[in-house]
């Protein structure tokens, strides 16, 4: 599968696991981060989907290969400073439920590492605690 479906392959799954838990920063996307002057304690997360490689995972004749593509999802969640961790690490159980062992067969994509979580820390109002998932893609050529 090209890239693109396996990029959408991962904003379904994660969409159909978070429920609008949060408003969703997508790649490229416009978005308005709370300010300073809102009601604080509205959490949000930003996701990224990173290719760090591919491989031939497979040779043959054409139509009988295989290139895989690994990468990485990474959830940044970001909730209010100095409330606690409560909230980012419920929000990052969710995370990780959306991709651990989680497999796409129809874009190719599999979820085989489990994802980690890393608190990152308050910067300004907001803490962050990132998810971290490792991912592979075949595509058969």
């Amino acid at each position: 599968m090209s890239i693109s479906q396996v990029h959408a392959a991962i904003r379904v799954r994660f969409n159909s696991v978070w429920t609008a838990r949060t408003p969703i920063h997508w790649p490229n996307t416009p978005f308005d981060t709370p300010s300073a002057t809102e009601i604080l304690g509205e959490a949000w997360c930003r996701i990224s989907i990173t290719a760090t490689g591919a491989q031939w995972a497979s040779f043959g004749d054409p139509g009988n290969n295989t290139e895989r593509t690994s990468g990485v999802v990474t959830v940044q969640i970001f909730t209010e400073a100095g409330t606690g961790t409560n909230e980012s690490l419920t929000l990052a159980e969710v995370a990780v439920a959306a991709f651990r062992n989680y497999e796409d067969t129809v874009s190719g994509t599999r979820f085989l590492v489990p994802p980690s979580v890393r608190q990152i820390g308050v910067d300004g109002k907001w803490y962050q605690t990132n998810v971290v998932s490792p991912f592979i893609a075949d595509d058969y050529t």
